[in-house]
């Protein structure tokens, strides 16, 4: 007898992109020229080549902005284009007309488009908002479907459904407060902020519902971050935010990224730290306990006195990634 477990809450959001198309030449569809797509940044190289039907595909692709795609067929002029942009979620149609050897090169023009819903289209939330802080509400209050509670909190609520109707990934992992307990409806939400820092985050996207059906787990939105990997370029960043009013809030933190071996291995790091304090303002008029000596009400009020800064914070152990 053989069974069959299935957990539901292993569905994970996409942490990749694709690229598809044709290749035409002499406005016929072309079989077996060889398509090559270059990370810049990695040098990581993917081959393919186009099928009877004259399309391409590539699949499982890192988000980036650096990618270059290079056509060889052996009637026709290499062609090359670069700074490409690879999108989380998202297919980048790509059609590519070939023109006949020559010695000199004439103007083509290649056409392409996302293969999304622009309705329901993902949003590019860290291009389109500065990043000032660590908290959640920050990064999507700029929004026209969000709905950020006015209170501390920050919960963002999308399409009219209850903040906790939301699904938040970090690199395809849900990061929602399975216990009901936060007040933003995802881990470590009573600090009011989110598991990994924006700093470390290579692309924030936003998905609105009703959407693809091959996305569930949400009636509201699905917000899904992928976090930054190394290159062969090192990189070292330090970044802090200060802010002071009734709230104190202190966020610094450090980031560095580069090759172990070259075109090969990579790593990626980030650690921060979060100081907060808030005042909390209280009057020894409004006590309402039993207590009538007169000792203790002053023992109290002293005490009171001392912590009326509460001081709360959170250090985040580090984000690590490895290619």
């Amino acid at each position: 007898m053989a069974f069959i477990l299935v957990y539901h809450n292993l569905i994970a959001q996409s942490t990749s992109g694709s690229i598809s198309g044709k290749v035409l030449f002499k406005g016929q569809l072309v079989y077996n020229a060889v398509i090559s797509i270059l990370d810049e940044g990695t040098q990581t190289l993917f081959k393919t080549s186009s099928n009877k039907l004259g399309t391409y595909r590539f699949d499982q692709l890192k988000p980036a902005s650096n990618y270059s795609l290079q056509v060889t067929y052996p009637l026709a002029d290499t062609l090359r284009i670069q700074f490409i942009q690879i999108i989380v979620g998202e297919d980048l149609l790509l059609n590519i007309p070939l023109q006949p050897k020559q010695h000199e090169l004439t103007a083509i023009q290649v056409n392409s488009s996302s293969q999304s819903n622009k309705a329901y289209s993902s949003i590019d939330l860290l291009k389109n908002a500065s990043v000032n802080g660590n908290e959640l509400s920050r990064l999507l209050m700029h929004q026209p479907a969000a709905l950020i509670k006015n209170e501390q909190s920050g919960a963002a609520s999308f399409s009219g459904q209850n903040y906790r109707f939301n699904s938040y990934y970090v690199d395809g992992i849900l990061q929602n407060d399975q216990f009901g307990l936060s007040p933003t409806g995802t881990i470590i939400g009573e600090s009011g902020n989110i598991s990994a820092a924006p700093e470390s985050f290579e692309q924030m996207h936003l998905i609105l519902s009703p959407f693809d059906a091959s996305f569930g787990n949400f009636t509201g939105a699905a917000i899904n971050m992928v976090t930054k990997s190394g290159k062969n370029k090192p990189i070292q960043e330090a970044y802090t935010t200060a802010r002071t009013n009734q709230l104190d809030y202190k966020h610094l933190g450090l980031s560095f990224g580069g090759p172990i071996i070259y075109n090969k291995l990579f790593y990626y790091f980030n650690t921060d730290q979060l100081n907060e304090y808030t005042v909390r303002n209280y009057s020894i008029s409004n006590y309402q306990g039993e207590t009538k000596q007169i000792n203790q009400l002053n023992r109290f009020r002293q005490t009171m006195q001392e912590k009326i800064w509460l001081r709360s914070w959170y250090i985040r152990p580090g984000i690590a990634s490895y290619n």
